[in-house]
C-alpha cells in the first residue's frame, strides 16, 4: 500500500478516535472526521473505509491485533500450565484490555469506542467484528465454560455480560481518570468483580422465572 495511503488513513483513523470517543459513535459525522483529519478530498472516508461502520471496524482492528496476541500468549500459557483456576482466565480477559489505558496511541478512546459499541450493538456487532480478527474472547469463553453452571452459559450468558462488564468498567476509567494514573489496584479489583459475575449463585427466583 503506498505510504501517503497509509498516512490518510492513520490520520482520519485518529481523528475519529478522538471524535467518536469524546462525542459518541452515532452523534460524530464523517464530514466532521474529515475535517479534523485534515483532508481535503470530502469522500477520503468512503474511499478508504467506504462508511462510518468499515471506519469502526479499522478501529478496532488497529488496536484488537496485540490485545489478541496477548490474551493468547496468556491462555496458551494456563493450558501448558493446566491451570484451575477462574481468576487466571479472568485475568487473561481483563488484562490485554486493561493495557489499552496505557496506550497513548488512541488506547483510551478505543476503550470508550467498543464499549458504545458493544452496548450498543449487543452480540451482533461482536459477531461482525470476530469476521475480521483472531478472536481470542471466543477462545477464552470456551476455556471458562466448565468453571460455569450450565444454565448461566446456556441460558444466562453469564459470560457475555462479564464482558460487557469489563468493556464498562473500563472505558469509565478511561474517560474519568488521567493517563498517568497507577491502575493496578483498579485492574486487580475488575479481575475481582468479573470473577464474581461469572460465578455468581443463580437464585430461587430467578430459577423459578426461567
Amino acid at each position: 500500500m503506498p505510504k501517503d495511503s497509509t498516512d490518510t488513513q492513520a490520520a482520519i483513523i485518529s481523528a475519529a478516535e478522538k471524535l467518536m470517543s469524546q462525542n459518541g459513535i452515532q452523534n460524530v459525522s464523517l464530514k466532521e472526521i474529515v475535517r479534523v483529519a485534515n483532508q481535503k478530498n470530502a469522500t477520503a472516508i468512503q474511499y478508504h473505509f467506504q462508511n462510518k461502520f468499515g471506519l469502526l471496524n479499522a478501529i478496532v482492528k488497529k488496536h484488537s491485533r496485540d490485545i489478541d496476541l496477548q490474551r493468547h500468549a496468556l491462555l496458551d500459557l494456563l493450558e501448558s500450565n493446566e491451570s484451575t483456576y477462574l481468576r487466571d482466565y479472568v485475568s487473561a480477559l481483563v488484562r490485554p484490555l486493561a493495557n489499552k489505558l496505557e496506550d497513548e496511541n488512541g488506547g483510551r478512546e478505543f476503550l470508550i469506542i467498543i464499549s458504545e459499541a458493544i452496548n450498543t450493538y449487543n452480540s451482533t456487532y461482536i459477531k461482525r467484528i470476530a469476521q475480521n480478527s483472531d478472536d481470542s474472547v471466543n477462545r477464552w469463553r470456551n476455556l471458562v465454560e466448565p468453571f460455569l453452571d450450565k444454565t448461566s452459559v446456556v441460558r444466562l450468558h453469564t459470560r457475555f455480560s462479564a464482558i460487557r462488564f469489563t468493556y464498562t468498567e473500563l472505558a469509565r476509567r478511561a474517560a474519568t481518570t488521567k493517563a498517568s494514573q497507577d491502575n493496578k489496584l483498579f485492574v486487580s479489583h475488575l479481575i475481582d468483580l468479573v470473577e464474581v459475575i461469572l460465578t455468581t449463585p443463580i437464585s430461587k427466583e430467578t430459577k423459578k422465572l426461567l
